[in-house]
C-alpha cells in the first residue's frame, strides 16, 4: 500500500496510485483474504506472509472503496484473524514458565517488533477502531464483554470450573489474556468514546482487578501491564485537556484502590 494511497505519495506517483486503486487493489484484497483464511482453517501460513497481509489490511481501513469490501468480513478479520494473534501461544507459555527474563525481552524488543505478527495485529486492531469506529467497536466490544462474562461465570462457580480439564481451563485463561490485549491495543480509543468509556469502570472492577489473585502467572503480569497502559492514556487525556468523569473514575480506581 506504500504507493497505492494518494495521501502518502509524491505527486509523480499519483497516476500509478489511481490505476492501482481502480484496477488492482480489490483483486489483491481477495488474495489477502485467501491467505488470512489459512490459519483459521487449520492450514499453515508463514509469519512473514501473515505480517504482510495484515499490513495491507491496515491501509485498507483508510480507503472507503477497499473498506466497503471488508465490511461483510469484519467479524472474520477481527475475531478469527486478529484476536488469535493477540492470545498467548503455547511456546510463549513455555518460555514464560521456564525463562521469564527471555519472555520479557522478546515482548519488549524493538528489533523483534519489526516482523512480529502479534505487534502488527495489535496495531491493525487499533487502526480499525480509530478509522472505522462505528463499524468496528460494537463488534469488538460485544465480543469482549460476552467472553469476559463467560469466564467470570465459570470461575465464580467452583463446580463449573472443576468440571473442566486442565487444557480447557488454560484455554479460558488464554482467551481472557487476548481480550485484555485488545483493550490495551485500543485503550485511548475506548477512553475517548463516551458511550463505551462509561462502561469501563464496572468492567475493570469486575473482570480486571480480580486477576491480581489469579493462579496463573502470565495473567497477573498482564494485569500490571494493562493498568500501566490505561493509566498512561488517562494521564495524556487529562494533560491534553479532555478529561471526563469515566476517565477520572478509572484513574482513582487504579490510584487509590
Amino acid at each position: 500500500m506504500r504507493f497505492g494511497h494518494p495521501r502518502y505519495i509524491q505527486d509523480k506517483y499519483i497516476p500509478f496510485s489511481e490505476v492501482f486503486m481502480e484496477s488492482y487493489s480489490s483483486q489483491l484484497l481477495e488474495s489477502i483474504f485467501s491467505n488470512l483464511s489459512l490459519k483459521p482453517n487449520g492450514y499453515f501460513c508463514s509469519e512473514r506472509v501473515l505480517f504482510s497481509c495484515l499490513q495491507y489490511l491496515g491501509g485498507a481501513t483508510e480507503l472507503g472503496s477497499l473498506f466497503s469490501l471488508l465490511v461483510d468480513k469484519l467479524d472474520f478479520v477481527l475475531l478469527q484473524v486478529l484476536f488469535p494473534e493477540l492470545c498467548m501461544k503455547s511456546d510463549e507459555i513455555i518460555i514464560y514458565e521456564e525463562d521469564p527474563q527471555e519472555f520479557i525481552r522478546q515482548n519488549h524488543s524493538i528489533i523483534e517488533e519489526f516482523y512480529d505478527v502479534n505487534f502488527m495485529a495489535s496495531n491493525i486492531m487499533r487502526e480499525f477502531c480509530e478509522n472505522r469506529p462505528s463499524e468496528t467497536m460494537p463488534v469488538l466490544f460485544d465480543f469482549c464483554i460476552e467472553n469476559l462474562n463467560d469466564y467470570a461465570s465459570t470461575f465464580e462457580n467452583d463446580s463449573s470450573a472443576d468440571q473442566l480439564d486442565q487444557e480447557a481451563q488454560l484455554n479460558l485463561y488464554i482467551n481472557k489474556h487476548g481480550i485484555m490485549n485488545i483493550f490495551i491495543s485500543i485503550d485511548d480509543v475506548l477512553l475517548r468514546n463516551s458511550q463505551l468509556s462509561c462502561q469501563l469502570e464496572e468492567m475493570f472492577m469486575t473482570h480486571v482487578i480480580p486477576e491480581f489473585k489469579s493462579p496463573i502467572g502470565f495473567m497477573r503480569a498482564k494485569v500490571l501491564f494493562f493498568i500501566f497502559f490505561f493509566l498512561s492514556s488517562c494521564f495524556f487525556i487529562i494533560v491534553l485537556g479532555m478529561p471526563n468523569v469515566s476517565t477520572f473514575s478509572i484513574y482513582k480506581i487504579f490510584r487509590f484502590g
